[in-house]
């Protein structure tokens, strides 16, 4: 047996490397799921796709075991690899991709126009695609959007100090689905932020 050293602090992604003899089996126990040299797509922080996951990697001559045959510690979480496998089918149709990118144009379109309702330097769109949200000079407000989204089933989340409404809305959302979310979000803009910050014309809008 033989266990990856943690992220290559012999210079190497495994000790083996530095012996003479390879080993049979290679136990994975600390998640490769952000520096390691795999192209699988269940690396959960860096992908965003998955779950955190062990395996045990074996020489094929010595391989014995049929799929799914073997069981403990590191028979690999099972969630996870069905979860990477399926994003990597969706990533694989190109109409994913070019949907991924209407929805992120959508995005930012929708965020300017809340922006846009505001006083300047109220808030401001931050981000890049569909990694985008709202930064606003008052973090009170971008706490008190969130709460309303949350009352109307919209999770969203603050960062940095509590000045960002993040957004991370899926890419296989629908641009109907995504029109619905912004009409709430703006609404819950409009009656969160004080009078004072409205734009001119957006004053008589907000009972």
């Amino acid at each position: 047996m033989n266990s990856p050293t943690r992220r290559a602090r012999w210079s190497s992604w495994t000790t083996s490397r530095r012996v003479a003899d390879a080993p049979g089996a290679s136990s994975v126990s600390r998640t490769p799921r952000n520096s390691a040299p795999t192209s699988c797509a269940c690396r959960s922080r860096s992908a965003e796709w998955g779950c955190r996951w062990r395996a045990l990697l074996i020489r094929r001559e010595l391989d014995q075991w049929a799929p799914g045959e073997h069981n403990g510690t590191f028979r690999g979480h099972n969630l996870a690899f069905v979860a990477g496998s399926a994003a990597l089918d969706h990533w694989r149709d190109p109409h994913f991709t070019e949907h991924a990118e209407e929805l992120a144009a959508a995005i930012h379109t929708s965020l300017a126009g809340v922006t846009a309702a505001l006083s300047t330097g109220v808030a401001e769109v931050v981000g890049k695609g569909a990694m985008s949200g709202l930064r606003f000079a008052d973090s009170t407000v971008a706490d008190g959007v969130r709460q309303t989204l949350f009352r109307a089933g919209i999770v969203a989340e603050t960062s940095g100090q509590g000045h960002v409404l993040k957004l991370l809305p899926p890419l296989t959302m629908s641009l109907t689905e995504w029109k619905e979310v912004a009409d709430v979000l703006g609404d819950a803009v409009l009656r969160t932020v004080p009078r004072a910050s409205l734009s001119a014309s957006q004053v008589s809008a907000v009972v």
